[in-house]
């Protein structure tokens, strides 16, 4: 197999990576969110997000690097700026998540540890949750413009 066939190759599995990536987390957000709005009680749905976090935790960070380089061997083969521009999109998704989602999440893990949980009517953590889902949305769409970037470079031939 020719080195630019390998390129080739390198860039389709990493667009579909990148697409992957970010259905799987557009779905969380548009499918997971509202099903755990309706957990029947405040102790559940702060569980069962952290679970649906754990998983997302354990297996989206290894893909994101993995189609990351992916991106930037293509981007080093072809000596394409797009190919790195798309790298570098579906990278920005670790710092993203650390900053801007970790502080919700562990908002909503740590809601399990109060013993008067149950008390309240659980609107508090029905919001978080709802937030938790708009920045998860957001995020989302860093993988998605990566796919659409490693899409155009192959369309221009890279």
């Amino acid at each position: 197999m020719s080195s630019s066939m390998r390129a080739r190759n390198a860039i389709t599995a990493a667009i579909g990576a990148s697409a992957w990536l970010s259905g799987g987390m557009a779905s969380i957000s548009l499918l997971a969110v509202p099903a755990l709005s309706s957990a029947p009680s405040n102790t559940a749905l702060c569980q069962q997000f952290t679970t649906l976090y754990n998983i997302g935790r354990r297996t989206q960070p290894p893909v994101t690097l993995l189609t990351s380089l992916i991106f930037y061997y293509a981007a080093y083969c072809n000596r394409s700026r797009l190919m790195a521009a798309a790298g570098t999109s579906v990278l920005a998704v670790l710092p993203y998540t650390i900053i801007v989602l970790e502080p919700t999440s562990n908002a909503i893990k740590d809601k399990i540890h109060y013993h008067d949980i149950e008390r309240n009517d659980g609107q508090e953590e029905i919001a978080l949750v709802k937030r938790w889902g708009v920045l998860n949305s957001i995020s989302a769409t860093f993988p998605a413009v990566a796919a659409w970037l490693g899409a155009l470079a192959l369309l221009q031939g890279a």
